[in-house]
């Protein structure tokens, strides 16, 4: 193992919060009635901006809808909380000079934002955000992304993902796969696990 990509959103951090008061205010300046989180979690948690907003503010811009959603954002990043394993493990990781890479359907810049929110962003040697590809996960287009940039072989890289989207990606993209909560290749219920698995396993 040379490489961890990880998954921010639910992997790394709890930015639930965040994207749900975004999306809602979104909703509210769009006119449209605004969503329980129930219904953000089946419609829009975890897919890329440009599906959400494609199915459910036709019509509107998307430019001027990005403007607004990473906009506000930025003024809900205080809502991030980080998953406490999180700086352990990445440190850990760091000091075995494993490369690490953050992969995330969010744009570019606002993943850089809640990983610098959280504190994290500097243990993060590459960011590939969904703007950056043609395709979000779970097509693989991402990590494809990751390991050209990186000069990575697909068997030297694992990928940690919370989303069947996540795994797909993952797997569509040939590397190994686990999943928090979900069937990868490996499972883990929790970042602990993954921790245990990663840097507590024998030599």
């Amino acid at each position: 193992m040379k490489a961890v990509f990880f998954d921010m959103d639910g992997v790394l951090i709890d930015s639930f919060q965040a994207w749900f008061s975004t999306l809602n205010a979104l909703l509210k300046h769009f006119g449209k009635k605004q969503w329980s989180s129930e219904e953000f979690i089946q419609r829009a948690w975890a897919k890329p901006f440009e599906d959400v907003a494609a199915e459910f503010f036709k019509g509107i811009d998307l430019n001027k809808i990005a403007e607004f959603y990473y906009g506000h954002l930025t003024g809900y990043a205080k809502k991030v909380k980080v998953f406490p394993v999180a700086p352990r493990l990445l440190s850990e990781l760091q000091k075995r000079n494993i490369t690490i890479a953050v992969v995330s359907n969010s744009y570019h810049q606002i993943t850089e934002l809640m990983l610098k929110a959280a504190k994290l962003y500097d243990y993060c040697d590459l960011i590939i955000g969904g703007n950056e590809v043609k395709q979000g996960k779970p097509a693989p287009d991402m990590i494809l992304l990751a390991l050209k940039k990186l000069h990575l072989k697909k068997n030297e890289v694992i990928f940690i993902g919370d989303t069947i989207y996540d795994i797909t990606a993952g797997k569509s993209a040939g590397v190994r796969t686990i999943g928090i909560g979900v069937q990868g290749d490996d499972r883990a219920e929790n970042l602990g696990e993954v921790f245990e698995k990663l840097c507590l396993q024998k030599e």
